[in-house]
């Protein structure tokens, strides 16, 4: 099996393609807006 995830590790830098993750306290977008 993989190592387990290191704690001490810096994270994977940030793919520019990948969307950014969602925000579940982030208010929604106003009607009208496109998502």
């Amino acid at each position: 099996p993989p190592p387990p995830a290191d704690p001490l590790a810096p994270p994977p830098p940030a793919d520019p393609l990948a969307p950014p993750p969602a925000d579940p306290f982030a208010p929604p977008p106003p009607p009208g807006q496109p998502v």
